[in-house]
This record gives C-alpha cells, structure tokens and sequence, in this order.
C-alpha cells in the first residue's frame, strides 16, 4: 500500500507538470497542440451536421418510402451512435496507451472515408454500412475533451472548453451551410451538372465539401505528431549523451502521444502525450490504487450526459424531419433547413464568449443546469412554429 501512494502521489506531480508545461509560463495554451485538438472538435461537429438539412431527402432517394422516411432517417442517424457505443470505449482505452494524437489521426482518417462512401450510397443498407463504420473506428469526441483538459489548469480550463464551444460552433456553422447549399447541385445547374457523377449522387458534394475540412484537421494532427516524435527523439539523444537515461524522473510527459515502448516518464513542454492519472480522479485513481471501481461523482457525469445527448440529438434529428415534412411539418428544402440553423449556429459562436464569466459568476453546475432548462423550453416550443403564417415564417 505503501508502495502505491508513492507510485500515485508520483502521478499526481507528473500531471501537474504536464498541465503547467503546455499552459506555458503565461498561463495560456500551447498554440501547437491546442490548434490540433480545436481543429478536431471543429472538423468532427462540420462532418456530423452537414448531414441535418438534407437527411430526409437523402433518405428518400435511397428507395425508401414516403410514409417511412421518418423511420429510416432515424436508423440511419442511430447508426453511427449504436456502433460508437462501443467504439469510443476502446478508442478512448487506446489513447490513454498510445497517446491522444494517433487515436485522432485515426479517427479523422475513418470519418473522412465514411463521409465519401456515405455520398457515394448506391441504396440504404450501404448508407447505414457507412455510418456503421464511421462510430466503429472513431471516438473523438471523448478523446478530444480529455486532451483539453489534460492541457489545461483550473485557471485555463473554461477559456479551453469555451475555445472548444467556439470551435464546435464554427463547425455547426460551416457544416449546415454547406449541406444545405450545396445538397442535389445539378437541380442548381443543370445545364452543367446533368447526367454527371454529382447529380447521379445528389449528396457526395458536400459529403466532399465537409470531408475536406476533416483532411485538413488530420494533416495538422499529424504535423502536431512528427514535431513532438522529433522533439522526443532530440531529448532522448541528448539523455543518451549525458548517461542521464537511467535518471529519469518523468516530470516532463506529454499528454498526448506515446510512441512504441518509449519510457512513459518521456515527453516534453506542450505536448500531447499519454496522460498520467492522478488520485482522487474516478477510474483514474481507482488503477492507480489497485482498484477499478469508478467514483459517485464520474457515475453521475455519465448520466448526466446520457440524458442531455439523448434529448439534443432527438431533437436534432425530429427537427430537420418536421421542417421536411408536409402538411404536419414546415415543409422546407435544404437550403431553407439550413437558413434555419443559423441562429442556432451563432449562439453557439457567441457562447463561449460569454461561457468562462458565467461560470466564474454562477459555477458549472449552475450553467449546466440553466442551459438544460432553456433548452428543453425551446424544444418544446418548436412544433408552435407551425402556427405562424407561411408569409412570415
């Protein structure tokens, strides 16, 4: 026992060294592999909504029926969630062993490729062979957060998830404007696009489009990736050169990236290397002290979370349903769903502005709270819009 505490007290120092490395002297993030860890937030919120404004008619023009495209359109959106229920797992267990980094790079690789076959989808059972293989081989999200935190101190952590909400924000944005915009191209252009590639697959532009912005965040992961290899190989040449290998303490451990049978004591300043746990944090403390159980409060997080993603993306996915449809819903098009969206996309820009005071006035709990009931209000109020005049809506 005596033995365990030293080994967990000596985690506790090494992950606060981390956090005070990549926070820097200033108190503020790392620029490397903060920019990594955002450009992976922003690319995986683009490549899931610009599914939204046009999934009914995608669904629709995949052979299935009128009268079951609510149906369809809500098992082809589940998915990517059922498979991911047990992919996220693994890929977070992977990257607490091998590093945030890879696990993203892998990640963004498998959405990019599932997002093309996606608009490449000949009939249905090959568009839910997408999505299945998408939430199979990604768990980003998780991973993301983690990285975030482990890069943060109590001081940055709010500016850090606010930069994460910002990012969020910019990829719901981006992703709704152009699946609604760029959806069925040759009913656009037709005199250009008829009998093309793109109007015998109405949907892979801007599955393309989106994937684009998914490359671009796997190539700055991967940049991120070889600057730390190079940083690492650097100071393990230079240990090798003054016989301090034997001496080494560990205190300067990146977070996010673990490389072969590398010491897991190795890293360097604002880096994304393995994390390691510190006690008194859930599941992390419970393998550090020889116990596995997780703590009240790590259960209540999980439950927590279950519920709201159970409510926001209900919501999300009876929404572009209910603006489609006719005569029960709104009957809109694509690029009028994502019209729609958008002031929902500039909330979620403008939110993390105003996130870091408010938690600092009312606490994190309270901002939870708070956001859940007005959320649930305007989801609630939703079906009223059909009240209002076709002239004005």
């Amino acid at each position: 026992r005596a033995g365990s505490a030293e080994s967990s007290c000596s985690r506790h120092h090494q992950k606060k060294a981390i956090r005070d490395a990549t926070a820097g002297a200033s108190g503020r993030l790392a620029a490397g592999p903060a920019i990594a860890v955002l450009s992976v937030t922003l690319s995986e919120s683009m490549l899931s909504s610009v599914l939204f404004p046009f999934l009914p008619w995608l669904v629709r023009d995949l052979g299935v029926p009128a009268d079951s495209v609510a149906l369809y359109s809500g098992l082809l959106s589940s998915a990517f969630n059922v498979s991911s229920l047990a992919g996220a797992v693994v890929w977070g267990r992977l990257s607490d062993v091998h590093g945030r980094l890879p696990v993203l790079a892998l990640g963004l690789g498998s959405n990019a490729v599932s997002m093309v076959l996606l608009g490449l989808s000949a009939s249905f059972p090959q568009a839910v062979a997408a999505r299945l293989v998408a939430g199979c081989l990604n768990g980003n999200a998780g991973i993301a957060r983690a990285a975030m935190r482990e890069m943060t101190t109590e001081e940055t952590r709010a500016h850090g998830f606010g930069l994460m909400s910002l990012a969020y924000g910019v990829g719901f944005f981006l992703g709704t404007n152009i699946g609604g915009l760029l959806a069925q191209p040759a009913e656009l252009v037709p005199s250009l696009l008829a009998g093309s590639l793109l109007d015998r697959f109405p949907y892979l532009l801007p599955c393309a489009i989106a994937t684009s912005g998914g490359l671009l965040s796997l190539l700055l992961v991967l940049r991120q990736l070889r600057l730390e290899l190079r940083q690492q190989r650097t100071r393990e040449r230079g240990r090798g050169r003054s016989g301090s290998r034997a001496g080494r303490t560990g205190r300067d451990t990146d977070p996010l990236v673990e490389v072969g049978g590398a010491s897991r004591g190795e890293g360097g300043e604002g880096g994304l290397r393995r994390p390691s746990p510190s006690p008194g944090h859930g599941a992390g403390s419970g393998r550090g002290s020889g116990s596995s159980r997780p703590s009240e409060g790590f259960a209540l997080c999980v439950l927590a979370q279950f519920g709201l993603n159970l409510v926001i993306v209900g919501f999300e996915e009876a929404y572009s349903l209910f603006c489609a449809s006719r005569p029960s819903g709104l009957g809109l098009g694509p690029s009028d769903i994502s019209a729609s969206l958008t002031p929902l996309s500039l909330s979620l820009l403008l939110w993390p502005l105003a996130f870091p005071r408010l938690e600092r006035a009312i606490g994190a709990a309270a901002c939870f709270q708070q956001g859940v009931s007005l959320f649930l209000l305007a989801s609630l109020a939703t079906p009223l819009l059909r009240t209002i005049p076709a002239g004005r809506s």
